[in-house]
């Protein structure tokens, strides 16, 4: 619709190895509510694991989040 992005975007807590989805803090039908419900949780969960996804694309990531994806990167594995 117009370049706009819509559709189910969530915030999920993930375990602190970044292995699994522990909680799904937030759903919402859009882009700008989704990112202020991310810069919320992350005030909420400091230091840990949280990730702001369109489907399957991580459009955020949490200061810890962000070290262990390259970290699995450099090592040749793909995180959430």
């Amino acid at each position: 619709m117009g370049g706009k992005a819509e559709g189910e975007f969530t915030v999920e807590q993930w375990d602190d190895a970044g292995r699994k989805c522990i909680e799904i803090m937030a759903w919402a039908g859009n882009l700008l509510v989704a990112r202020a419900a991310f810069d919320v949780a992350l005030t909420q969960r400091p230091g840990g694991y949280v990730i702001l996804c369109h489907g399957a694309r991580i459009i955020a990531k949490s200061p810890l989040a962000e070290r262990l994806l390259r970290e699995q990167a450099i090592r040749g594995r793909v995180g959430p």
